[in-house]
């Protein structure tokens, strides 16, 4: 006898009916709208097992074949009566949760964590580089971008919980633990992300304006060195944009002239070093800007000399590549800094500066 046969022959003695007739039966099952209005409730079932069904309810076993089945069943079942009724209690308690689905939380922290620390990188990114310029860009911002990131955090985090509590109101609480993270964690990066968007162009536009400025600054002074002037007044460049209003002052040093020939002249004295300012009602120094020429060390390394002083560069070689030894050029220093981390010829500033200040016609 196959294991089919022997399952039927059991559920056929266990229904007191004979093969055929559980054929006919399991037929019938297949046909019937079970479970109906009237049939029997879990807690019915176990009013049954206990033996205190009321008897008006015992007559719908006569009527319905499958719940009179379910009956048998609970009757005849092995295992102990406490153990059915724990399983069926913990059936009714059981929480979307433990079914596999995800965590909201976890859905939103997977979304915008990434986000988060990517940002919260690039500000350590650009605090340790300590570049002055860039320090100005992002003044105007001051602590917006740091609150708004907290009470873009906080605004998530309360709104799962809140959300939950909502749909389960609403009975989509299922719905809510499936979907409900990942859409709150993606508005939260939408919202990040657009703010994020208009805080970098305002930063990338204030940088941009500051260092033209400087470098016009500079370029100025250039302008005089190559027409001959020994003009040492200050020069001051107006750097405005949406969010930011400033000036760059270049200052030359009074105490730091040197003799410098003149191409079919005679010699005339110049300022070897440019005191850089960011001035918005209160000065900020930038650094200073030295006069001198390219040179190439004993080592191999690249220098700026200037008569009382050998300044290093720290700049990348494909940058110095059309500077020329010996070559009159301006060496940038950053404040608190020994090296020098731009480097412009004096001759190509000069002109830039030439083409930036020409009138239009």
């Amino acid at each position: 006898m196959s294991s089919l046969e022997a399952t039927a022959a059991t559920r056929a003695a266990r229904l007191g009916k004979t093969i055929d007739e559980l054929l006919v039966h399991d037929g019938d099952l297949r046909k019937s709208n079970y479970p109906t209005a009237d049939c029997f409730r879990p807690h019915e079932v176990e009013q049954y097992a206990r033996g205190d069904m009321p008897e008006a309810r015992m007559e719908h076993a006569k009527a319905c074949q499958p719940c009179a089945g379910l009956l048998v069943a609970a009757q005849s079942w092995e295992r102990p009566l406490d153990v059915f009724l724990d399983e069926v209690r913990r059936s009714q308690r059981a929480t979307p949760t433990q079914d596999n689905v995800r965590d909201p939380t976890i859905d939103a922290l997977c979304a915008a964590g990434p986000i988060v620390a990517l940002g919260l990188g690039a500000a350590a990114f650009v605090v340790s580089k300590g570049d002055a310029i860039m320090s100005i860009s992002l003044g105007p911002l001051g602590w917006t971008p740091v609150v708004f990131s907290v009470v873009a955090a906080l605004v998530a985090g309360a709104a799962i919980p809140l959300g939950y509590l909502g749909a389960k109101s609403l009975g989509f609480q299922v719905s809510f633990t499936r979907f409900g993270g990942a859409a709150i964690a993606g508005l939260f990066v939408l919202v990040f992300g657009g703010c994020s968007g208009y805080a970098l162009w305002n930063v990338a536009s204030n940088y941009q304006r500051v260092q033209t400025a400087e470098e016009l600054a500079v370029g100025v002074v250039a302008s005089r060195i190559e027409n001959g002037s020994s003009e040492v007044d200050p020069v001051a460049v107006a750097a405005s944009t949406a969010s930011l209003e400033g000036s760059i002052v270049a200052e030359p040093r009074k105490d730091a002239a040197a003799e410098v020939p003149s191409s079919g002249g005679p010699t005339r004295t110049v300022s070897e070093a440019l005191d850089m300012y960011w001035d918005q009602g209160e000065r900020q120094s930038l650094g200073t800007v030295y006069f001198g020429s390219m040179a190439r060390l004993p080592d191999g390394n690249v220098a700026v000399k200037t008569s009382t002083r050998v300044i290093k560069v720290n700049v990348s070689p494909s940058k110095l590549s059309q500077i020329k030894n010996n070559e009159p050029v301006f060496a940038v220093v950053p404040a608190k800094g020994q090296e020098a981390s731009k480097v412009f010829s004096v001759r190509a500033l000069a002109m830039k500066a030439a083409g930036l200040t020409r009138p239009a016609r």
